[in-house]
């Protein structure tokens, strides 16, 4: 290919000189002395010498210094803003109130539910003061009347028992005597007779006398011991609380209106705003970022081309304006969402942790990082600008020492942004033609 270059040169000089000629040919008067045209000088091309080193392909990016912990902050309902409560570099403490929607009916809602769930309680405290003193109430009355043993009523049914007992016993005994008697009238026997009948009678009575306190006894016992139970459901009823639809009402309540409220959910500052009041808000748009500036780290947003390689816990170096002429290290130690690991759903960024001695970042600051992918040693090397293809093919074409040059296809390996490493097809000192 240079040859026809120089042969194409020497033919566009010869076609020049005959014009020139018949230019003056065909002039009156003398013929002018031709005015000689300086030969274009040939490109001198480019060469490179096959030589052995490192050979590294790295991936060089710009991240930007952002807290390790850091949070966009939205609202869970759609709705207007009402309150900003912080402007950008403000400090804020975990739970503090930044911003919130207007809600005005809402909170009034939840006033009123919790209002109703405050004398709620305040009932259900005396609730439980009056079971309390109904149940303890009810315990006296039933100790009371088991301490009572024996009950008097009963004890007089068993004493008029007993003796009617007695006294039919000593009826039967009078009028067996009268009949063992020959000579007793047939009458006095009778009387005798009549009154074992009477004291049978009588005995009859007595035990019905004395089984009804026995009932009666044991059916106070009873309602004594129900009246004690039912205190007893009352008391636990009453300890159990108010209704607890109001308090669920309230948590109802509270959920929505913290829906439209934005809290810190630590300390740290406010790092960027991106609405004002009066504005609409939709839900889970960001609206406020909030990071922790005591621990910083660097944050990269990368294609997917790019992420291809990385992997937690890789090295890095990176160079900062802040820092001239150092370079730090740093290593990564969490990747985006979808490439591996538990993190938020939101997080598309590559983030770095700097080395424990590298000095305090500004935060905000852009820096230059650089990760080495993938590296050897002691290999074969060219420039990639030494480097054709066609179809596929990978080639070169090498200077030899008679000065023919010759096309050798090559294999290669790592590609580099200022090395390729040489495979097989080429030897250490071989001089390469740049295309």
């Amino acid at each position: 290919m240079p040859k026809m270059v120089r042969s194409l040169s020497c033919l566009r000089r010869f076609w020049l000189v005959v014009l020139l000629l018949l230019a003056a040919g065909c002039s009156g008067g003398a013929a002018p002395i031709p005015t000689a045209v300086p030969a274009e000088a040939e490109p001198a091309q480019t060469t490179y010498t096959v030589q052995r080193g490192t050979v590294s392909r790295t991936l060089s990016f710009t991240a930007r210094v952002a807290p390790a912990q850091q949070a966009e902050l939205f609202f869970r309902a759609d709705g207007h803003l009402s309150r900003l409560l912080v402007q950008r570099g403000d400090p804020v403490r975990e739970g503090d109130l930044l911003a919130e929607l207007e809600m005005a009916d809402l909170q009034r809602q939840l006033e009123a539910a919790r209002l109703d769930w405050q004398q709620a309680q305040i009932e259900n405290t005396h609730e439980i003061s009056r079971t309390l003193l109904a149940l303890q109430d009810k315990q006296l009355a039933l100790a009371r009347a088991r301490a009572v043993n024996p009950d008097p009523a009963v004890l007089r049914a068993e004493i008029e028992l007993t003796r009617s007992q007695e006294a039919l016993a000593y009826a039967r005994e009078e009028y067996r005597k009268a009949l063992e008697r020959p000579w007793e009238p047939q009458d006095v026997r009778q009387a005798y007779a009549h009154q074992v009948t009477e004291a049978e009678r009588t005995l009859a009575l007595a035990q019905a006398a004395y089984d009804d306190a026995v009932q009666e006894r044991a059916y106070t016992l009873r309602q004594l011991e129900l009246a004690v139970a039912q205190a007893e459901l009352d008391y636990r009823k009453a300890l159990a609380g108010p209704d607890p639809r109001l308090e669920q009402k309230v948590q109802q309540l509270e959920a929505q209106v913290a829906e439209r409220q934005i809290v810190a959910p630590f300390d740290g500052i406010v790092l960027a705003i991106s609405a004002t009041p009066g504005k609409s808000v939709s839900a889970y748009q960001a609206v406020l970022v909030v990071g922790d500036p005591a621990r910083l780290e660097l944050r990269a947003e990368l294609s997917a081309e790019e992420m291809r390689d990385l992997a937690v816990g890789q090295e890095v170096t990176f160079t900062s304006a802040g820092f001239p002429g150092r370079t730090f290290r740093g290593q990564v130690r969490q990747l985006p969402y979808g490439w591996g690991g538990t993190v938020e759903e939101t997080d598309r960024a590559v983030h770095i942790a700097p080395a424990p001695d590298t000095p305090t970042l500004e935060l905000g600051a852009v820096v230059q990082v650089a990760l080495v992918l993938e590296e050897k040693e002691n290999v074969l090397w060219l420039p990639p600008a030494a480097l054709q293809t066609f179809r596929e093919r990978t080639f070169v074409i090498v200077q030899q020492a008679d000065g023919v040059q010759r096309r050798v296809d090559v294999v290669i390996g790592i590609e580099g942004a200022e090395r390729v490493e040489i495979v097989s097809g080429l030897e250490e000192g071989q001089i390469v033609v740049g295309p």
